[in-house]
């Protein structure tokens, strides 16, 4: 996937050809503002909070729970408005939120995150600001608006404005007051209460403010630790233990073609190495009497995969689809790797002739 979107990139930065420019004006503006209480900016509750109506999920992907009623009478608000809507006097009414007990044995203290990063850059004639959520249509036609008219009092003004969301973060969605009043998915989802909109909106309107003022160039950004909970460390990937009895891998090359090379091998099971800390195998062609590299795992035509799993150990491949490269000798060397030694087997490429 990465090497084709870095394809796709160079690909349009080619296309371009003498459309490009190098005079264009560029400046960017930037904040980190902290959420949760005492350090959260003005409009927002003081921690985030889930809607029940999130349960239900959105009306593109609804739930299982839409419409559970406990004992099959009372409603709890896993619906889409209806009992969703509370109306209690704490900041996130109207919305019926999750019991914190329940988000606190789910996900912990710190369920959500605590700080958004806020970006308004200049490029060219286009202003664009970055937000670490999902805005509504009207929520970011606001914003938008914005910052038009905040561009249009200032020198120079940029001929258009963009807001793109989920930059630098992720909260979620953000509606307008109005919309949350609702309950709906998205209004559930909005984290830190029917303010957020119009609080962000006075960031983002910020930032456009001091870039303007800067005369469209960078004004100095101040970038503080982004706040992570003290955690202890969990390991994600334990390693499994190697079987004992091994003490080869047998690779064998399964087919040769014009264009692929397969070899399979008996390993250790997944987790009992991790292919990430280091070179698993590398490809060499013969020449002049010894062995010349070509290739190794970390190379996009090479794949690396299980096959299949068992018991003590596990039968991996390597698919090389190298196209149509030069016909002769090659070999696959499985390196050295404790308590296994090294191992390679040899394949003949053929000559499939002039490559289209």
């Amino acid at each position: 996937m990465g090497g084709a979107l870095g394809d796709a990139a160079i690909a349009l930065f080619d296309s371009l050809g003498t459309v490009l420019r190098a005079d264009l004006t560029l400046g960017l503006a930037f904040e980190m503002v902290r959420l949760r209480a005492p350090d959260a900016i003005p409009g927002l509750c003081e921690r985030g909070r889930t809607g029940t109506a999130t349960v239900a999920g959105a009306e593109t992907g609804r739930t299982r729970l839409l419409g559970f009623r406990l004992f099959g009478i009372v409603p709890v608000g896993f619906e889409s408005g209806g009992s969703a809507v509370a109306h209690g006097d704490g900041c996130a009414a109207p919305k019926r939120t999750i019991p914190s007990v329940i988000e606190r044995l789910v996900a912990g203290e710190h369920p959500f995150e605590e700080a958004a990063q806020f970006s308004v850059v200049r490029v060219g004639g286009t202003l664009l600001a970055t937000v670490p959520f999902e805005a509504t249509t009207t929520t970011g036609a606001r914003m938008r608006d914005t910052l038009r008219a905040i561009a249009a009092g200032a020198a120079d003004p940029p001929d258009r404005a963009a807001i793109i969301g989920l930059v630098n973060g992720y909260l979620n969605y953000v509606t307008t007051a109005a919309e949350y009043e609702h309950q709906h998915y998205e209004g559930a989802s909005t984290l830190y209460g029917p303010g957020s909109a119009a609080a962000f909106t006075q960031r983002i309107g910020g930032l456009a403010r001091a870039l303007a003022a800067a005369g469209w160039s960078s004004p100095p950004a101040v970038v503080p630790p982004f706040p992570f909970p003290a955690t202890s460390p969990k390991r994600i990937l334990p390693h499994a233990a190697m079987d004992p009895s091994m003490t080869g891998r047998s690779p064998r090359a399964l087919r040769t073609d014009d264009t692929t090379i397969t070899v399979r091998w008996t390993d250790g099971r997944p987790g009992a190495f991790v292919p990430a800390d280091g070179a698993l195998l590398v490809i060499e062609r013969q020449a002049r009497g010894g062995w010349t590299q070509i290739t190794w795992d970390d190379d996009p035509a090479v794949e690396v995969r299980v096959v299949s799993v068992a018991r003590r150990n596990a039968v991996w491949q390597m698919r090389w689809a190298h196209g149509c490269t030069s016909p002769g000798e090659y070999r696959m060397r499985l390196l050295a790797r404790v308590p296994l030694p090294e191992e390679s087997v040899g394949f003949t490429v053929p000559d499939c002739g002039q490559a289209p």
